[in-house]
């Protein structure tokens, strides 16, 4: 826990509507590696959801689009790299950042590189996935927000 508090939130903006504001969905089917992901993502200010499984994560995006998900690879039914190619048939745009327990050889990250703006060993750095987060959150705000602000997601 004392690198989750050396670690310093990024900037991000997140002046949304309440039907529209910005959250991460988190994705693991493992508690602690949730929990732990829900702590970082604490830090930016951000609000995160929880999802234990790739079809509570697709449950949850029928509601409302999140602003970014990170997800396992390896996890029952419906694994990261499913979820991930459902979530860009529906939202092209939408970061995906991939996080795994799994030794990804060369030409596993390659095939899965295309699907995910990040790939992450577990355990995560924090002080990594928070400036990935920060990094990717202000850029779909600022495609979200247009030319003049109008907030365009739907």
């Amino acid at each position: 826990m004392t690198d989750l508090l050396d670690a310093s939130p990024p900037a991000i903006a997140a002046d949304r509507e309440p039907d529209g504001s910005p959250f991460i969905l988190l994705v693991d089917d493992h508690g602690p590696c949730l929990e732990r992901m829900r702590e970082v993502v604490e830090l930016t200010g951000l609000p995160s959801v929880a999802a234990s499984s790739g079809a509570d994560a697709l449950a949850c995006c029928d509601a409302r689009r999140p602003s970014c998900v990170v997800t396992d690879l390896s996890m029952p039914v419906l694994d990261g790299s499913a979820l991930a190619r459902w979530l860009h048939a529906r939202y092209p745009d939408l970061p995906i950042i991939l996080v795994t327990g799994q030794d990804l050889d060369a030409r596993a990250r390659s095939t899965l590189g295309p699907a995910f703006a990040a790939m992450f060993p577990k355990p995560v750095d924090p002080a990594l996935l928070l400036d990935t987060l920060g990094r990717l959150v202000r850029s779909c705000c600022d495609r979200d927000d247009g030319p003049e602000g109008a907030g365009t997601r739907p």
